[in-house]
């Protein structure tokens, strides 16, 4: 009953304690019903056309690059290795899952920064 209780005051602690990003800080695309180019914000600013541009110039190379293919097929098998041949307990297979999630999150927003039309 203690443990649990100082499970619960400890998350709850850490909770509003540790907050290293805010939505802010990352790049947020906004698209909004009336106008066809979507709004591109990153640290709260609206982002230029040029710095657009460079951004989609960026992920469109490095999308291409043998430095992604490596990490991406890096994660895969690592990720693969944790879940099936290594697993001894059920945290590997979940570790493994969040490994492809984490991947899952990295294409995704290459993809969303692919599709702006600039």
């Amino acid at each position: 009953m203690i443990k649990r209780l100082q499970k619960i005051f400890i998350g709850l602690l850490v909770k509003h304690l540790y907050r290293a990003l805010l939505p802010e800080d990352i790049l947020q695309i906004e698209f909004t019903p009336n106008e066809l180019n979507p709004i591109i914000r990153y640290q709260g600013k609206a982002l230029d056309q040029d710095r657009l541009t460079r951004l989609v110039d960026d992920v469109t190379a490095f999308e291409d690059s043998f430095l992604w293919k490596y990490l991406r097929n890096n994660i895969r098998y690592v990720s693969q290795e944790k879940m099936f041949p290594s697993s001894s307990v059920d945290n590997d297979l979940l570790f493994g899952k969040a490994m492809l999630y984490n991947l899952k999150v990295i294409e995704d927003s290459i993809s969303d920064i692919k599709k702006l039309n600039l």
